[in-house]
């Protein structure tokens, strides 16, 4: 998969997640977290202390909007 077709992917999953909120649209924003984790997880090692701190900060982000979306 392209990147630029990876970001159109994930830039609809969070647009639809937020515009049809309640419990269908909070599944699919902790869908994306479960993503963001999952290549946290798989870059941890490699990434500087800035970069850990920023996408943590995303996550935390996208966790707070997927329970304000409920």
């Amino acid at each position: 998969m392209s990147p630029s077709l990876a970001f159109l992917v994930v830039v609809a999953v969070f647009a639809t997640g937020v515009l049809v909120r309640g419990a269908v649209g909070a599944g699919l924003l902790f869908l994306l977290a479960a993503g963001v984790v999952t290549l946290l997880a798989g870059t941890w090692r490699v990434l500087s202390a800035g970069q850990r701190a920023g996408r943590a900060l995303v996550l935390a982000l996208l966790v707070g909007i997927a329970f304000s979306v409920l």
